[in-house]
């Protein structure tokens, strides 16, 4: 459970969301450049909470700021007002948006050279915003589908391993994971990325087929098959946080 809460800090006032986790032993606090949040046990009393960010709220302000320095730096770009010569970074290319308003009912979107996005001309300020946002990502959901799909085909014969079943998330923690059960799952945002990113996170789930662990066996697997594993994995370490903040985020 998820709520927003506030705290006055030298007279100014500092808003933080609270995750509750009943695996969480201590309050962890996770820093984005536009948000604050605190995964905390369910037991934890709220006065605590508060006390662990305030005596972290120097080093929240520093690291706010350098993700921001980083942001301006990052190889992602997102649309802001679905306006034609606005671009969204997909596949790891910088795609120039065209919009065209239509008096159709609902929003189509087609990609060729351009991402070309057929929007209500009846939609306007807000509500337009969110009913593009939400047909994007529906649209970008399939397209990385299609990747991850693509990128087991060429991996799991090389392993000799597949999983039983594919989902495409929206995780808020991880890229991928792999259960007991031997499915994976795969987030949608890698398709914003380069798609060398994406087939990693796909390889790496699927050597979680032969290793349920991280040991030196498992990192050999992923590197015979990806000797450059570790680019993709500083990219996702450098960008990641910008990643999950792509169309509008998460919930």
């Amino acid at each position: 459970m998820t709520t927003s809460k506030s705290i006055t800090i030298d007279g100014t006032d500092f808003p933080f969301e609270v995750i509750r986790n009943k695996r969480a032993k201590n309050g962890k606090i996770y820093v984005r450049h536009n948000k604050v949040e605190i995964v905390a046990p369910p037991f934890m009393p709220l006065f605590m909470v508060r006390d662990i960010i305030k005596s972290h709220h120097g080093w929240i302000l520093e690291r706010q700021a350098a993700l921001l320095e980083r942001r301006a730096a990052s190889p992602l770009v997102c649309p802001e007002h679905y306006i034609s010569g606005e671009q969204l970074t997909f596949r790891g290319e910088a795609c120039e948006i065209d919009v065209i308003e239509t008096d159709k009912v609902r929003i189509k979107i087609a990609f060729e050279e351009k991402l070309t996005i057929y929007a209500p001309s009846y939609l306007e300020g807000k509500e337009r915003h969110q009913a593009i946002t939400k047909q994007l990502v529906k649209w970008l959901r399939e397209e990385a589908r299609d990747d991850v799909y693509d990128a087991i085909d060429h991996y799991s014969p090389l392993l000799s391993l597949r999983p039983k079943n594919v989902a495409i998330k929206d995780q808020k923690r991880c890229w991928g994971s792999c259960s007991g059960k031997e499915n994976i799952n795969i987030n949608w945002r890698l398709v914003l990325a380069a798609p060398e990113v994406l087939n990693y996170v796909v390889l790496h789930e699927l050597c979680h087929l032969e290793h349920m662990n991280h040991s030196k066996e498992f990192w050999a697997l992923v590197e015979e098959h990806m000797p450059n594993y570790k680019v993709h994995k500083q990219w996702l370490k450098e960008y990641g946080a910008f990643l999950k903040d792509a169309c509008g985020g998460q919930d």
